[in-house]
């Protein structure tokens, strides 16, 4: 090992450490994959653009198979602990999960909800301090951490919370009510539309594999596998601190990206698209790219944005308030999704997000209409 220095090194040194680098790979990672399946099946009524097998699926779930849903992924999800590199096989995911210890699934879950508060405070977020014996002790301070940094789209979360609670304070239960909510789901709705999508999901890692990734960083090789730039800021700083990188062809985001983080590997899931041209035209378009590029046209509020892009050449989200009279959050939702969609692109100005169309956004699906149109 090299010597240390109690003295901080002088900035000029600072340059001249280079930043470790991230290693880049592609795969399919059917557990990864499923598990965020899973969690996106409570989010198809508020965001559109999802696969339409994972939408039929959500449509078929019982009110309480969703509220399981909502309590297992969407309050505790970090229970779930996935080893890297991650499981290939979804019912041997599920074995292992069955034989780990319950306790320790609890602990590491109450011990994640501690490291993230802290950093919270540390970013100026107002959060309470507890240790993980005292969130395990107290529901109002279980509730009081949650609340900080979960989404609760329940109306009157505090039932959900209450039940959370009371799973954590009996792992054993919490344990087997974790392995059947993802057995069922595995079986009644993702193993066999796993099985179907596999082979192009195999192909679109295959063709990405192809490409020279060794002189990009990973924002920039994130930038080339969605074929646009990263909308969310919170993707930003995961992405690019990640060590090891892991793009992941999913057959259920459609537009979106999501990611799934471990203790050194980053899994980035997009949807399945293929590399670009170089003129940065899609190779290929599929059937659900296609529909989700229609499905953001075919919309009064999203044709009206377009239509002030064409006339503005660039357009804020306070202008498309003022000129359509919408809210905030219709009108970052609507952008958002023209965005995601590849019709929009997006780029900061100071503080500002300003809008433009995306080159060959249009003229791809114009392309693919014809192709139709000419195979028919």
């Amino acid at each position: 090992m090299g010597p240390e220095y109690d003295e901080p090194m002088p900035e000029i040194l600072h340059e001249l450490v280079e930043k470790p680098k991230t290693a880049i790979s592609f795969a399919t990672e059917p557990v990864v994959n499923a598990l965020n399946g899973m969690f996106c099946l409570g989010m198809t009524e508020a965001y559109s653009g999802f696969d339409e097998g994972l939408i039929r699926a959500a449509e078929r779930l019982t009110p309480r198979r969703l509220r399981d849903n909502r309590l297992l992924f969407g309050v505790l999800g970090e229970v779930l602990h996935l080893d890297e590199p991650a499981p290939q096989d979804f019912p041997a995911f599920l074995a292992a999960l069955k034989r780990q210890d319950p306790e320790a699934m609890r602990d590491r879950y109450l011990e994640t909800v501690c490291r993230i508060a802290a950093r919270l405070r540390a970013a100026g977020e107002d959060v309470p301090s507890a240790s993980p014996a005292e969130i395990l002790d107290d529901p109002a301070v279980f509730a009081a951490h949650v609340h900080v940094f979960k989404h609760m789209p329940d109306a009157d979360p505090g039932p959900l919370l209450a039940e959370a609670h009371a799973l954590l304070a009996a792992p054993k239960a919490l344990q087997r009510k974790l392995v059947a909510h993802l057995d069922a789901l595995w079986q009644a709705h993702f193993a066999e539309s796993w099985r179907r999508a596999l082979p192009r999901l195999e192909a679109v890692v295959y063709a990405f594999e192809q490409r020279e990734w060794g002189h990009l960083g990973p924002i920039e090789a994130a930038r080339v596998v969605l074929g646009r730039e990263l909308l969310s800021d919170h993707l930003l700083p995961l992405t690019e601190a990640a060590r090891r990188l892991v793009f992941v062809p999913s057959p259920y985001l459609g537009p979106y990206a999501m990611l799934v983080k471990g203790e050194g590997t980053v899994w980035f899931l997009s949807g399945a698209r293929f590399p670009d041209e170089g003129d940065g035209s899609p190779m290929v378009m599929s059937r659900s790219d296609l529909l989700n590029r229609l499905t953001a046209l075919a919309d009064e509020t999203r044709m009206g944005i377009l239509e002030l892009v064409l006339e503005r050449g660039e357009v804020t989200t306070q202008m498309v308030m003022d000129e359509l009279k919408l809210g905030q959050s219709t009108a970052s939702r609507q952008l958002i999704h023209l965005c995601v969609a590849g019709l929009l692109q997006q780029r900061r100005v100071n503080r500002f997000k300003h809008y433009a169309f995306h080159p060959g956004g249009i003229d791809a699906v114009c392309r693919t209409l014809r192709r139709f149109v000419s195979e028919a």
